[in-house]
């Protein structure tokens, strides 16, 4: 694996029910940000959009460009747990299941995440 930027970001934190996700993404250094039109902070782009972008995310991942792995943890988790316990939970998931090396991966971590202390570059950004 060449060196990375990879994204992170969790959603459904708020809610009083329900599952929460965390996303974790990947894209190669040198990546052309052109590849996927209207990229952005997903609570600035419309749902429509979103799709298109998450759609054309995916063509992207089959060709090998970029890669992504969502995990779902169940409400049932989360209340046995804890939301911060499962939300780390997913994240380490994450990074495992793309097979990321923390020595090449600059992280990029939404609000208060924070990935193992494996990964020495990593930034959180509100």
């Amino acid at each position: 694996m060449k060196k990375a930027l990879v994204g992170v970001d969790e959603a459904g934190r708020g809610p009083l029910a329900g599952p929460v996700a965390v996303g974790v993404a990947v894209v190669p250094q040198g990546f052309d940000w052109n590849l996927i039109p209207g990229v952005g902070d997903s609570k600035q782009v419309s749902e429509k959009n979103r799709f298109a972008i998450f759609l054309r995310a995916k063509e992207l991942k089959k060709q090998g460009k970029l890669d992504f792995y969502v995990s779902l943890i169940s409400a049932t988790v989360i209340d046995r747990a804890g939301i911060s316990v499962t939300v780390s939970q997913g994240i380490d998931r994450g990074l495992k299941k793309l097979d990321i090396k923390p020595a090449l991966a600059s992280l990029k971590l939404d609000g208060s995440l924070k990935a193992p202390s494996a990964y020495k570059n990593q930034e959180t950004i509100i």
